[in-house]
């Protein structure tokens, strides 16, 4: 069994694949021993407008980001302290470090301090496929495959916390082979 208070999930939505030049869209947080989910939208900084592939995926529209602010140091420090992600380890789903790479680069951007203190876990490197068949492991596919409901098209940094979280439930927090 896994001891929720040593955790916390962390999922972001952003306007393409590059940290360096595309926006971090959204940041979500889901406090697994107490129920509680951050769920922020951010400004297009970077770009001029949303990529039709990002709102295909995330379900951000421009109406979702209109008069939003950058995160705030006052932010990051209540993320660190009052959502617990300068103490517990912070869990991830995507097999490069995608998360963490942007909201890292995002941090940098803005002067914000605090990532040090932060440390990841990307649930898939738990995730050990064997051969080259069947479908790939992805999260929507590990959590059919663990009988986990709550799975959508649209992926919202919100919803795939609480996936993520009843994933790495459903693995023990241990490796996996597919």
């Amino acid at each position: 069994m896994v001891d929720a208070s040593g955790y916390v999930v962390m999922d972001v939505e952003t306007n393409g694949l590059d940290e360096e030049r595309d926006d971090l869209l959204s940041i979500s947080v889901y406090v697994p021993d107490e129920g509680r989910t951050y769920d922020r939208f951010l400004p297009l900084e970077m770009q001029t407008e949303l990529s039709p592939d990002a709102k295909r995926v995330n379900g951000i529209s421009e109406e979702d980001l209109a008069g939003r602010e950058p995160l705030s140091q006052a932010e990051v420090d209540e993320l660190l302290e009052g959502w617990h992600m300068g103490e517990r380890v912070v869990l991830t789903f995507s097999g490069t470090g995608f998360d963490e790479r942007f909201l890292r680069r995002y941090m940098e951007r803005h002067g914000l301090s605090g990532f040090a203190r932060m440390r990841f876990l990307d649930i898939k490197s738990l995730v050990c496929r064997f051969g080259e068949r069947g479908p790939r492991a992805s999260k929507d596919n590990l959590c059919n495959a663990f009988g986990i409901g709550g799975v959508r098209e649209t992926h919202t940094s919100a919803n795939d916390c609480l996936l993520e979280w009843r994933l790495f439930q459903a693995m023990g927090g241990l490796p996996v082979v597919v």
